[in-house]
C-alpha cells in the first residue's frame, strides 16, 4: 500500500512538473524579444525564400530592437560561454543568440499543447480540425508512432512556424513603412512653405548606410 502512495505520489509530482514547464514554455511562445531573435534565425536560414531585403528588414526593425529591449539575453548568453570560471573568458556571437533563442522556442513548443497553439493563432480550439488533440501536449505526439497523430504534429507545428514567421516578417514591413513615413514628414507654415524636414533617427541612418552597402 505504502509503495502504491508513492508511486501515485511521483505521478502527481510529474503533473505538477509538467505544467509548470507548460506555462513557461508559453510565456517564451508570448515573449516578442525571444520571437523576433528567433524569426532573425529562420529568415537568415531560409534566404532563398525570404531574401536578402527581407532579412536586413528583420535585422534592423526586429533584432536590434529585441537586443536593445533584452540585455538580460545578452549578459546570459557571456556567462554561458565562459571557459570553465574563468572570469572574463566569455565569448558570444551573434548567430549564437539567434540559434539560442531558435531553440527555445522550438523546446517551448514541444511543452505545451495543441490547444495552446491554436489559442496563440487566434483559432478556437473546440471546432479546429485537430480539436480532437486540443489537450495533447506536442512534445508526446512528436513521439507517437500512430499516423494520424503524427498527422497531426506536422499539421499544428507546420502551421504555428508558418503563422509566426509569417507574422513577425510582416511586422518588420510595418516597422520599416512607418519609419520612412516619419522620415518624409515635413513641417509646413499656413501657406504650405516647407520650413523643416524632420531628420532621421540613428537607427534609419544605420539600416540607410548598411542597405546601401549591400545594393
Amino acid at each position: 500500500m505504502a509503495k502504491e502512495n508513492k508511486k501515485e505520489q511521483s505521478n502527481e509530482e510529474k503533473k505538477v512538473d509538467r505544467e509548470k514547464k507548460r506555462t513557461e514554455a508559453l510565456e517564451n511562445l508570448k515573449n516578442e524579444n525571444l520571437n523576433s531573435l528567433a524569426v532573425a534565425y529562420h529568415v537568415k536560414g531560409n534566404l532563398r525564400a525570404y531574401g536578402e531585403e527581407t532579412n536586413k528588414i528583420v535585422e534592423m526593425y526586429l533584432y536590434r530592437t529585441a537586443l536593445g529591449d533584452n540585455p538580460n539575453e545578452i549578459v546570459g548568453e557571456l556567462l554561458d560561454s565562459r571557459e570553465g570560471n574563468e572570469l572574463y573568458s566569455g565569448q558570444v556571437s551573434e548567430s549564437r543568440i539567434i540559434n539560442r533563442a531558435a531553440a527555445v522556442q522550438q523546446e517551448s513548443l514541444l511543452s505545451v499543447t495543441v490547444g495552446d497553439v491554436l489559442g496563440l493563432m487566434g483559432i478556437d480550439k473546440e471546432k479546429d480540425t485537430l480539436a480532437k488533440y486540443k489537450d495533447y501536449f506536442i512534445g508526446d505526439l512528436s513521439k507517437s508512432k500512430d499516423k494520424e497523430e503524427k498527422e497531426a504534429f506536422q499539421s499544428i507545428v507546420g502551421g504555428y512556424q508558418s503563422y509566426f514567421i509569417e507574422g513577425k516578417v510582416i511586422e518588420a514591413y510595418e516597422k520599416s513603412r512607418e519609419a520612412t513615413k516619419k522620415s518624409l514628414e515635413q513641417v509646413v507654415d499656413e501657406e504650405g512653405n516647407v520650413i523643416k524636414l524632420k531628420p532621421r533617427n540613428d537607427r534609419e541612418r544605420d539600416y540607410d548606410r548598411e542597405y546601401a552597402k549591400a545594393a
